[in-house]
C-alpha cells in the first residue's frame, strides 16, 4: 500500500545517505590529502564537502525522523478510533446458510431464529448478524442522493453496503448519534429505511441534517428511494484508512448465504461457544461455526500488516539519530585532528578548555542549525504530500517536527561531546 511505498523510499534514500561518504573517499586524489595536512585551498575543499555532508546528514535525518513520527502519530490516532470495537467481550463466528433448501425467506427465518436464541443464553448482552465485519474490509455500491438523475458520464458516489440485524448495534454498543436505528418491524417488512454512518452524513450532507433524506441505486428506473433514519459513529472497514460512507441495510430484506454472528457479553462471562454450536445444529446439523474470534483479536490479526511497519519506522526512526549522531563525531573528529595546530596556537594564547569546548559546539551548532533548516522545509513539503496521498495520515504538525529537530539536535549534541573532550587534550 501507500505506507510501504513511503517506507522503501525512505530506504532508498537512507542508502543513498549511507553512501555519500564512501563515493567521496572514492573520488580522493591520494597525493591531494597528503598535502592537505598543511591546510591551504585543498584542504579548505575537504572542509565543504564535510561541512556539506554533515548539513544533508542533519537534513536527512530531520527529514525521515518527521515522517516517521508522522506515520506513528497515524497509527496512534487509528487505534484510540477503533478502541470501542477493539474488546474480548465481543466476539464473532462465521456461519454459511447454503443449499437448495434455503430460499431467501427461509435464510431470514433461521437467522431471526438463531439470533432470538443466542441472545437469550446466559451472560449474553446482545446477539445480531452482520454481512461484513469492520476491520476485515466491505463490500461497495453506487448510490443517488435524493432527487439526483441517472447519467452514465457523471462522476459515480461509491459508499460501503452492509447488512445488518437489528441487535447488530447493541452488539457493538453503538447507539444514534442523530434520528434513531432500525426496529424489527422495519427489519421484517420491506420499510425501506436505512442507517448511514457518520462520514457518509459529512460526505453528502455536509451542512444539513441527513435525516430523512434518500438514497436511491445508481441505476436507470430506481425510482423507489430508502430514507435515512439515523446517522451512527464510524466503524473503520480497514485498520489503516479512516471510515469510508457507509449504508446500513436491514439484513432480513437481503439475507446472505454467509455472514457473521456478532455477540457482546456481560464483563467477565466467558463466551458460550459450545452452547451456541448446540443452538445452531438444534435449527440445522449441517451447519456449523467459522472463524470464532474476538474482535480485539480480528483487529490485531487485520493491522498486523500495518503495526509491522510502524515497528520498521520507529526502528529506522531510532538508527537514523543514531547514524546521525556517529556521522557527526566522525566528521567533527576529522576536522578537528585537521586543526590542531590551530588549536595548539589558541591554547598556547591562552584559551581555555571552556574556549575549546565552545568552538566545537559552535561549529556543531552552525552545521546542525544549517541541516535542520533545510530539513524543516523538507519535511513540511513532503508532511504535506503524505496527508494528501495517505488518506487519513495525521496532518504535518509544527509540535511533531520541534520534537524531531530536538532529537536531532540530541544526537548532534552527543556526536559532538567526544570530539570536544579530545580537543581540550591538545
Amino acid at each position: 500500500g501507500t505506507v510501504g511505498c513511503i517506507v522503501v523510499l525512505v530506504a532508498i534514500v537512507t542508502q543513498m545517505v549511507g553512501l555519500t561518504p564512501a563515493l567521496l573517499a572514492a573520488k580522493t586524489d591520494v597525493v591531494t590529502g597528503l598535502k592537505e595536512s598543511g591546510g591551504g585551498t585543498g584542504g579548505q575543499r575537504t572542509q565543504r564537502k564535510l561541512r556539506s555532508l554533515v548539513i544533508g546528514q542533519i537534513a536527512i535525518a530531520l527529514l525521515l525522523v518527521s515522517v516517521a513520527m508522522q506515520l506513528s502519530a497515524t497509527y496512534r490516532a487509528m487505534l484510540v478510533s477503533s478502541r470501542p470495537v477493539r474488546s474480548e467481550e465481543i466476539f464473532t463466528a462465521g456461519v454459511s446458510v447454503r443449499g437448495p433448501n434455503y430460499s431467501r425467506a427461509a435464510r431470514s427465518a433461521l437467522t431471526e431464529r438463531f439470533i432470538a436464541n443466542v441472545a437469550a443464553l446466559p451472560g449474553v448482552r446482545a446477539a445480531g448478524v452482520v454481512s461484513q465485519l469492520p476491520f476485515n474490509g466491505g463490500q461497495t455500491t453506487t448510490v443517488l442522493i435524493d432527487a439526483e438523475v441517472f447519467d452514465r458520464t457523471q462522476r459515480q458516489r461509491w459508499v460501503q453496503s452492509t447488512q445488518v440485524s437489528v441487535g447488530f448495534f447493541s452488539a457493538f454498543g453503538t447507539a444514534a448519534l442523530r434520528g434513531r436505528l432500525l426496529t424489527r418491524d422495519e427489519e421484517r417488512t420491506n420499510h425501506h429505511v436505512v442507517v448511514i454512518n457518520q462520514a457518509m452524513a459529512q460526505r453528502f450532507w455536509p451542512d444539513q441534517d441527513p435525516i430523512g433524506h434518500r438514497i436511491r441505486p445508481f441505476a436507470p428506473g430506481a425510482v423507489m428511494g430508502d430514507e435515512v433514519v439515523g446517522v451512527i459513529a464510524d466503524l473503520a472497514q480497514t485498520p489503516e484508512r479512516p471510515a469510508q460512507p457507509e449504508v446500513y441495510f436491514p439484513f432480513a430484506l437481503a439475507p446472505r448465504e454467509d455472514f457473521f454472528l456478532v455477540v457482546r457479553l456481560a464483563p467477565g462471562v466467558r463466551a458460550p461457544f459450545a452452547a451456541i454450536r448446540d443452538e445452531l445444529h438444534r435449527l440445522d446439523p449441517d451447519l456449523a461455526l467459522a472463524q470464532i474470534r474476538t474482535m480485539a483479536a480480528l483487529f490485531d490479526e487485520q493491522s498486523r500488516v500495518f503495526t509491522t511497519i510502524t515497528s520498521l519506522v520507529d526502528t529506522m526512526t531510532t538508527a537514523i539519530l543514531g547514524l546521525a549522531a556517529l556521522g557527526l563525531y566522525g566528521t567533527l573528529s576529522f576536522h578537528f585532528l585537521r586543526r590542531q595546530r590551530e588549536i595548539g596556537v589558541r591554547v598556547a594564547l591562552g584559551a581555555s578548555a571552556r574556549d575549546i569546548v565552545t568552538l566545537v559546539f559552535r561549529q556543531a551548532l552552525a552545521w546542525v542549525a544549517a541541516g535542520a533548516a533545510i530539513g524543516t522545509v523538507l519535511a513540511w513539503l513532503l508532511g504535506r504530500a503524505i496527508s494528501h496521498v495517505l488518506e487519513g495520515a495525521s496532518p504535518y504538525s509544527v509540535l511533531s517536527v520541534g520534537l524531531a529537530i530536538a532529537l536531532v539536535f540530541l544526537a548532534a549534541f552527543a556526536g559532538a561531546w567526544l570530539p570536544a573532550r579530545r580537543a581540550t587534550r591538545i
